[in-house]
């Protein structure tokens, strides 16, 4: 069901199961509150009922032990017994008073139609009292009353009993309901946690878990193991940042084994060259000029050497972040004239011209790594036009940069390859097969360039040659150190 439909971020799934429960919590705590007035309102009616039947039933009791009261007291002619019946008679009339007050609107009339029969029956009893004395002459009279406001209290007795029995319905009636009620939110409750333990599960454990195993069973050598893409937009994020540091380490495996192969070619050339010259050297037969020419043969392929091992621990200082640099004031046109005087007769099919701005190019820079960085780009320059031809460089002023710009007119780089031209260990093209390196030279070249607070930049079309230009910030020399950098630097007219 949830693999149907992209989930949301992690905030919004929070922010809806929190907005759920909230309203769920609310619900709750609104029909607890509710339940809670009516079972009281229902519990006062039901103890009102009671009171009022209670009232009545008093009333009766009252309205008996009057009339047995004043039987005693017209027979045994006592103070004692009319005192007796005196104070019947008062808690009679307190227990009427106190059921008038109480009284509902529907019981109105029976109230004043018991309170009239009860007020009827003392007004007989004393009148029959008053005209005779003889004991059954004055129950005959007043039993006739008696009976009707017995009656009447009767008939007041059986409403309250009936509101009553309709209270306690009415209470039991919502006592079901609450029952009913609790059972539904627990029901509620208990499914509600059910689904979002599932959803939750489905949505934030199982990727949680995937990416957990992935991860696990990369760090023991499965490098093909990747995190499955599922769950909010931040775990999917994660895994798919997981699956491209995987993807990238693999890559960066797969090139560190090329890599390796590369060098180890690479070294056996050169190795093979020289064990080669040595060879013919070792022999009598040589004349001094093939001696002579073996000897440059081996010069050239020690410098190969040193320059693939220089690429080398370059590349793995810059890795480890321990390059270090020692800037000093220095002219970027010397720098510019020593390599190119370095490369010059290395090709007899190539022209190097350099073309040096008339003015200094003062920048602070270590002379060894810079140096580093033009002898790769001429290097690269005279490697990439395997025919020959012409490779310029130019030195001069941009704004508020020096700029180094060297261009060949050789094989050139295909757009796709500039995106990775840059990359350590990448070598694209045709200069994979037909031109010895391990590709690491313009990636050492960058970096060196950019801890310098510069950049290195590269134009090209595949069989046109290629641009690169290197940019360094100019700066302000001391008094001092400017005329130490004009005596190094000469006179360095424009060069061809």
């Amino acid at each position: 069901m949830f693999s149907r439909f992209r989930i949301p971020r992690l905030q919004i799934v929070v922010g809806v199961t929190s907005a759920v429960l909230t309203t769920l919590a609310l619900f709750v705590a609104l029909a607890l509150v509710l339940l809670t007035t009516f079972m009281r309102r229902e519990t006062t009616l039901v103890d009102r009922a009671m009171n009022d039947l209670h009232e009545v039933e008093s009333i009766r009791l009252d309205l008996l032990l009057y009339g047995r009261h004043s039987d005693v007291a017209l027979l045994m002619k006592q103070p004692g017994a009319r005192d007796l019946r005196k104070q019947t008679e008062q808690a009679l009339r307190n227990h009427l008073e106190e059921t008038t007050r109480r009284h509902l609107p529907e019981r109105q009339q029976m109230v004043q139609n018991a309170k009239k029969q009860i007020e009827n029956f003392l007004a007989t009893r004393r009148s029959a009292e008053s005209s005779s004395d003889s004991l059954a002459e004055v129950i005959g009279i007043s039993s006739p009353a008696l009976q009707t406001a017995l009656d009447s209290v009767e008939q007041l007795a059986a409403f309250d009993l009936h509101q009553v029995e309709i209270a306690r319905s009415m209470a039991a009636r919502w006592d079901r309901f609450a029952n009913a009620l609790g059972g539904t939110i627990a029901i509620l409750f208990l499914g509600s946690y059910g689904l979002l333990f599932v959803g939750l599960r489905r949505i934030l454990l199982k990727p949680l878990i995937s990416i957990h195993n992935a991860i696990r069973a990369f760090s023991v050598g499965q490098k093909a193991s990747r995190a499955e893409e599922g769950g909010p937009k931040e775990l999917r994020e994660i895994a798919d940042s997981f699956n491209e540091m995987a993807s990238a380490i693999e890559r960066h495996e797969r090139e560190r084994l090329i890599f390796l192969g590369g060098v180890a070619h690479d070294l056996r050339n050169p190795l093979t060259a020289m064990r080669l010259n040595l060879s013919m050297l070792s022999t009598t037969s040589l004349d001094e000029d093939k001696r002579r020419q073996k000897m440059i043969g081996l010069e050239r392929q020690t410098a190969r050497l040193e320059r693939m091992v220089g690429d080398l621990l370059d590349a793995s200082r810059i890795e480890a972040g321990e390059l270090e640099l020692k800037p000093e004031a220095r002219d970027l046109r010397t720098l510019v004239k020593e390599a190119v005087e370095l490369y010059a007769p290395t090709s007899p099919l190539h022209h190097i011209v350099a073309t040096l701005d008339e003015e200094m190019l003062p920048v602070r820079c270590d002379q060894l790594r810079i140096g580093e960085v033009l002898s790769n780009l001429l290097s690269n320059a005279i490697k990439y036009s395997p025919t020959g031809g012409t490779v310029s460089i130019a030195a001069g002023k941009v704004g508020v940069d020096a700029v180094v710009t060297v261009r060949d007119r050789g094989i050139g780089i295909s757009a796709e390859d500039l995106l990775l031209i840059f990359d350590p260990f990448r070598r694209t093209g045709a200069s994979k097969e037909n031109f010895p390196g391990v590709g690491l030279g313009l990636s050492v070249s960058k970096r060196i360039v950019e801890a310098h607070d510069g950049r290195i930049e590269v134009e090209s079309t595949l069989g046109r040659g290629a641009t690169f230009v290197v940019r360094l910030p100019l700066c302000r020399f001391a008094p001092e150190e400017l005329a130490l950098v004009a005596s190094k630097s000469g006179h360095l007219p424009t060069v061809h």
